[in-house]
Parts: C-alpha cells; structure tokens; sequence
C-alpha cells in the first residue's frame, strides 16, 4: 500500500512489541522499519532500467526471506546502538532528529500531495494541520528528546530487538499482497505475485482512523495502558475494515459471473479490484480468446448487475514475432496475463495493464488506463521499454466527479 499507511502500521506495531520499554522510539524505529522495504524503488530508481526497476519492486526486499534476514543485522545495530550509551551522545541525537524530521516532513507531504492530485489545488486545511503537527512534533523533539541528558535507559536484549524488527518488515509485504500489484513474499525461491486484489493501494478509509488513533496513542505518557489500547484500537479497526473488503470483493465476483452469463460471454478467467481510493465501486475484468469484457459495478447499485460490459480487443497480433521477447514476457508476468496490445503510429507497440482500470467510467474512452507501457524495437529487433504511462489525467475535477457519482451507484 502506499508509504504512509506502510509508516503508520509500522509504527504501530512497533508500539504494541516494545512501547512499554521503549514510548514513541517503538513508534520511530517502527516507521522506519515499516518503510525499509519500499526503498527497493529508489534501489531500482538508482540502479536498473525502467522495467527491471518495474519487476525489482515488491521483490525479494518484499520477501519473508528478506525480513528474516535483515532483522538479524538490524537488531544486532540498534542492540550494540543502546548497550554501547552512543545514544546518549549529542551527535546521535542530531542524526536522529534528523531522520526523523525527514520522516515527518514526508509524511506531511503525502497527506499534503493527496489532495492536490485529487483536485489539482492545495488544501488550507490539511495543510495547516501539518504545519501545527509539525511545529508540535519538533517542539517535543527539541525539549524531550535533544534537552533530556541523560537518557532512560533502554532494557531490551538481542532477542527482544530481533521480534520487533521481524515483525515491524514482515507486516509491510503481507498488507501489500491485499493490493492488486503483486508481492513477491516467497523470494528468492519463487518469483510468484501474491495478490488477492481486495484493497486499493491507497484508500483513506483504511489508513486514516488508524492514524487517527495512533497519533493519539503517541500524546500519552510513556507506560500509560491506554496508549495500548489507542493502538490496538486502530488494528482492529482497519482489521474489520480489511475484512469488510473481503465481503464486497465476494459480492462482486458473483455479480459478475452472474453478469457474463446472462451475456452469454464465453471467458477463461477474470479479477475483480476496487478502484483508486474507495472500496465501493469495483473494476471487473474477464479474459476470453479475442477480448478482455469489462466493465465498473458498485456495491451500492440498486440492481446487481454489471451493465455495458465492453469489450477491447487482446490484439495479440500487435506482438506477433515478439512472442519470446524478454520485455514481453516480463509485462505479462507483471499483469498476471491481463495484457492488451496497440499499434502506435510511431511504430512503437503500447501495453495495457487491465487490472487497474481506467481513471474513467466513460466506455467511450478505452485508452485511459491507470498502467500503460510503451515499448520500442532497438537497432537488433528487441522491444525496449521507453516510457510507462498513465497516472491521473490532467482535468482532476471531471475525473473524480466521474468517479464519484459513480462510486455512489445507479
């Protein structure tokens, strides 16, 4: 799921494993732990090509292998960190008010950066939010933190850190395999995809009462039950959440059979996945020979069918002599099969990942796809990758109305 969501489960996590010993440092080292696999994209970003950079994602830092691993060397860092006293030291206080402004400041900016790719504009009020969540936040760094010498001792051994660690990583890749992406978790010994497409990668719904309850769990006094009860209050309503996810997921899927066999379509397989920010309306895809039917349903329709299913051509004769080709082959095993193809005027061949939908409901625009790929033949005759398209179209305000309105049935 998104990062900020990823630092909020994290931090959570990390608050019910260690919070009596350690107060909002189980918070702090949670958020950080939570975000340590998402930096396999600037990894990729830094290091690979665009689609090695696409499949390296979710990858083996996304694995159980990976969490297991990596826990060893971090818990014996920070364990050597506190028996050592470094953390008493002025500097290590400086590089960790640091880290951990940056890490506040980035999640500003997330909550800050949603509405505005929504409707194209800042908002005063989560902006000043932020700014008084902020200023708050730095203020008790300042006087808490960085004024506080000496330090309270922290009393957790080798074991105690390794749990914590293992266990604020390994949650970050079993929430993502909720989201319709595809999360390697059995790396480095399988490269399959788990992902059981019943949550939006983003989807306020879940995320913010969870920080709701969370922020206010860290207000409290280091020791005081009810910062327990903060935190495991928002577990457990973004649990039942997730779980009400599951029930829409298996309505859909029965209207849509319902749907493809009052149509007398013919199909091998389909998926079902809630469409960006909300678990209401649902892209449904079914895959035949020839074409992909699919069409928008949500849970608040009055009838329970999935009405002008549309159909777009596979065009499997678009790649014909590049059946073998690496980038290819690569997109498919990205999109689980749910590819179509399009000539470009350029020459060039453009790849459309069904699973994500469109950004529109419109059946009359079948080209805005939220994942679409464009791939060029090199001087040896080999598809290359040269631009990833989709993302948000320009005019925010029709495209979340469009949605909207839809999201709310017919």
């Amino acid at each position: 799921m998104d990062s900020l969501t990823q630092i909020v489960l994290g931090a959570a996590v990390g608050e019910v494993v260690a919070g009596k010993k350690l107060g909002n440092r189980a918070m702090l080292w949670g958020a950080v732990a939570g975000t340590i696999p998402d930096l396999d994209v600037i990894i990729g970003s830094l290091f690979m090509n665009e689609l090695d950079s696409l499949a390296f994602h979710r990858g083996f830092m996304h694995s159980f292998t990976f969490a297991i691993l990596f826990s060893v060397l971090i818990s014996f860092i920070v364990h050597r960190l506190y028996s050592s006293g470094y953390y008493q030291q002025k500097g290590h206080k400086i590089s960790a008010m640091v880290g951990a402004g940056l890490m506040m400041i980035f999640m500003a900016g997330i909550l800050n950066a949603l509405p505005f790719i929504i409707t194209g504009g800042v908002n005063i009020i989560v902006l000043l939010i932020s700014v008084v969540l902020l200023g708050y936040f730095f203020y008790r760094l300042w006087t808490k933190y960085y004024m506080k010498n000496p330090m309270e001792n922290v009393e957790m051994d080798v074991k105690h850190w390794y749990l914590f660690f293992f266990l604020t990583i390994v949650t970050h890749p079993i929430l993502d395999c909720f989201t319709t992406y595809g999360t390697q978790v059995f790396q480095p010994f399988s490269d399959y995809r788990v992902a059981w497409n019943n949550i939006s990668v983003f989807d306020p719904l879940y995320t913010a009462p969870f920080l709701i309850l969370l922020l206010i769990a860290a207000f409290l006094k280091k020791g005081k039950k009810a910062r327990l009860w903060f935190t495991v209050a928002g577990l457990s309503i973004s649990s039942l959440y997730m779980m009400w996810t599951f029930w829409n997921k298996a309505e859909v899927n029965d209207v849509f059979e319902d749907s493809l066999a009052k149509e007398g379509i013919v199909y091998e397989r389909y998926i079902t996945t809630p469409t960006i920010a909300n678990n209401l309306l649902w892209n449904c895809v079914a895959k035949g020979d020839e074409y992909f039917y699919t069409g928008f349903y949500s849970v608040l329709d009055k009838e329970p069918i999935v009405k002008d299913i549309l159909k777009i051509p596979i065009n499997k004769s678009v790649i014909k002599g590049y059946d073998g080709d690496e980038t290819v082959l690569t997109l498919d095993w990205f999109s689980d099969g749910y590819n179509s193809y399009q000539g470009l005027d350029n020459g060039g061949i453009q790849v459309n990942d069904l699973r994500f939908g469109r950004f529109t409901v419109d059946n009359e625009d079948t080209d805005n796809f939220v994942f679409k790929f464009q791939l060029q033949p090199d001087s040896e005759g080999a598809l290359k990758m040269t631009s990833s398209a989709g993302g948000p179209p320009d005019n925010p305000d029709g495209w979340v109305k469009e949605l909207l309105d839809r999201m709310m049935g017919e």
